[in-house]
């Protein structure tokens, strides 16, 4: 595909026109943010649990974690702050499989890796270098293949059949999501939006043949396949929605906003989202606190939660969604979340302390457990 049809791209327009008006074709889906916590009880929106304690050994360790991407057989962690590495486990036992860790300015080498992508059969391993501006292509053992130069800010990216669809910073405050074929040549511009400076783990997903794209602080949820991109969906925080003057100030300062964010009682996605066939899972910022949303695309419910609570293993306490417990992948219909050792570790709470110390031998200093929950409709 050299470039998206004159046809495909007003179509596209119209359509995030259309979005916006009274009958919209996208699909809005209303939260209510006040006094609407649903059961924290996980039986209630899965039929099982499972954790996962990923490996802890020196070759193993993580460090701060900005991107997760998973294949039916692994668990990849790009792990680190400018002197990066992904660290691959087994996704059923979270044992350690192998590693990339070449920092350097040589062939096969990366200066500030900021996302990564993976073959389906974990075969390819694609990382985006910021600070060379090109792509290396790695194979299943971590061993270097060849390279691309690519001469674009990339934030993240993603393969679409033969292309790479990027999420791109453009100066001024801009980004453009674009689609590139194979060889990296040939440029369509899918779309332009605002850019903030929040980190997002994901912003692509993958369910059957279509891209999904949602990033912090951006209502809109974007579709792209083969005949080309539409807004599917659209987060509606009715009262607490972020109103449009604060986002449209592109010239204040990150502390600004984030200042103006979390002084008022507004509610946005952040940090976390991810689609699949059936489901749409987001972290949310709403009542001066973080949260998540689930929102099951065949009946059109949602469960809208502050903490999760294991009914199924009995354990007595919630787990608060934070930075230290947050949903991380969508895999079809298993949500993983992310469980840093440090919140077992409760001085005030001795019976959280012993039951994951007695179970999995946990230590303070361990990699992170993983929660792996099968979701099902509600």
């Amino acid at each position: 595909m050299k470039r998206l049809t004159y046809i495909s791209i007003i179509s596209f327009i119209f359509i995030v026109v259309n979005c916006s008006r009274e009958n919209y074709r996208c699909k809005e889906i209303r939260i209510n943010t006040q006094n609407q916590i649903s059961d924290s009880r996980i039986s209630s929106f899965c039929y099982q649990v499972n954790y996962i304690p990923l490996e802890t050994s020196e070759k193993a360790l993580l460090g701060l974690i900005q991107r997760t991407k998973s294949s039916s057989k692994r668990l990849y962690f790009l792990t680190g702050l400018n002197q990066e590495k992904i660290v691959a486990f087994d996704i059923l036992s979270g044992r350690y499989i192998m590693s990339i860790n070449s920092n350097g300015r040589g062939p096969g080498e990366y200066v500030r890796a900021t996302d990564f992508i993976v073959s389906e059969n974990d075969s390819i391993i694609e990382i985006y270098s910021r600070g060379l501006r090109k792509i290396i292509y790695y194979n299943s053992f971590g061993e270097f293949i060849k390279e691309k130069q690519f001469n674009r800010f990339v934030s993240s990216f993603f393969k679409l059949d033969s292309n790479y669809i990027f999420d791109i910073q453009m100066p001024n405050n801009r980004r453009v999501i674009s689609l590139y074929d194979i060889d990296l040549t040939t440029e369509s511009i899918l779309y332009e939006l605002p850019y903030y400076s929040y980190g997002d783990i994901n912003s692509f997903s993958k369910f059957s043949d279509t891209i999904s794209y949602c990033t912090s602080l951006l209502r809109d949820i974007y579709h792209f396949t083969s005949t080309g991109p539409s807004v599917a969906y659209r987060f509606d925080f009715l009262k607490n929605n972020i109103p449009d003057e604060v986002l449209n100030q592109n010239n204040q300062s990150v502390t600004e906003l984030t200042n103006q964010l979390r002084n008022n009682n507004f509610a946005y996605n952040l940090y976390f989202y991810a689609e699949s066939s059936d489901f749409i899972v987001a972290t949310i910022h709403f009542e001066q606190s973080q949260g998540i949303i689930i929102y099951c695309k065949n009946s059109g419910n949602y469960k809208l939660l502050k903490s999760i609570n294991d009914d199924f293993h009995k354990i007595p306490f919630d787990y608060s969604i934070s930075r230290q417990v947050q949903p991380i992948i969508l895999n079809d219909k298993i949500l993983y979340f992310l469980m840093e050792p440090t919140i077992f570790f409760d001085k005030d709470n001795v019976m959280k302390r012993n039951w994951f110390t007695n179970i999995y031998n946990l230590n303070i200093d361990n990699n992170p457990i993983i929660l792996a929950i099968n979701l099902k409709n509600f």
